[in-house]
């Protein structure tokens, strides 16, 4: 079974070929438009004039960078080490988090300037119980495209970078929303890296 289900287009959405937004090009916090990443940088709309996107989470707080290496912000990775993914996940020494504390308490939000025909990315360290939701919205606000990613999937697990794929035959997607959930267990954080504004990725999440 596949998870990611694509609901059809009813609307006329604008499309990108208006405009010169970078479409291909992968946003990995490494760097950032006019400043250098640093641990607990805010991140709102510094992408907002090359890709076309602002950040922000739901409480009305901006999420993150955060460094690999402690202090722990995000996950506990393999040997215990502080937001360390495992090896050989290329996601580099920076990623986006929810805040500068251990503890999931909104979603991220992604809004378009532009609405777009696909998306993909990378979340960190799905293990356990941890879930997340991705869910994409048209201009309108109706849900057009839902994401799960849980430990059944596969390339989820400790450390590791679980990539996610939106793509569809319209630009409807105008606003992406990432959701987890961990029953029964208070430190839990957002991990997201490798993010394609507009270009879908070759693996997507798929049930074992």
């Amino acid at each position: 079974m596949k998870l990611l289900q694509m609901l059809p287009a009813f609307f006329s959405i604008l499309s990108l070929s208006a405009v010169s937004f970078n479409s291909s090009a992968q946003i990995d916090f490494e760097s950032i438009p006019n400043s250098a990443p640093v641990e607990g940088m805010a991140i709102g709309n510094q992408f907002e004039e090359q890709y076309g996107v602002r950040f922000s989470m739901s409480d009305g707080t901006l999420p993150v960078l955060s460094e690999v290496g402690a202090p722990l912000t995000a996950f506990v990775g393999p040997n215990s080490a502080d937001d360390t993914p495992a090896e050989n996940q290329s996601v580099g020494q920076f990623f986006l988090t929810d805040d500068n504390y251990l503890g999931l308490n909104a979603d991220l939000i992604i809004d378009y300037t532009y609405a777009v025909s696909a998306a993909s990315g990378a979340l960190l360290d799905i293990d356990g119980e941890e879930e997340w939701t991705i869910t994409a919205y048209n201009i309108q606000g109706d849900l057009i495209g839902t994401i799960i990613i849980n430990n059944k999937v596969v390339n989820t697990g400790d450390g590791l970078a679980t990539a996610w794929s939106f793509e569809h035959d319209e630009a409807d997607i105008k606003q992406l929303r990432f959701s987890g959930t961990k029953p029964n267990q208070h430190y839990f954080g957002l991990a997201f890296d490798n993010f394609s504004p507009s270009s879908p990725s070759s693996c997507e999440p798929s049930l074992d």
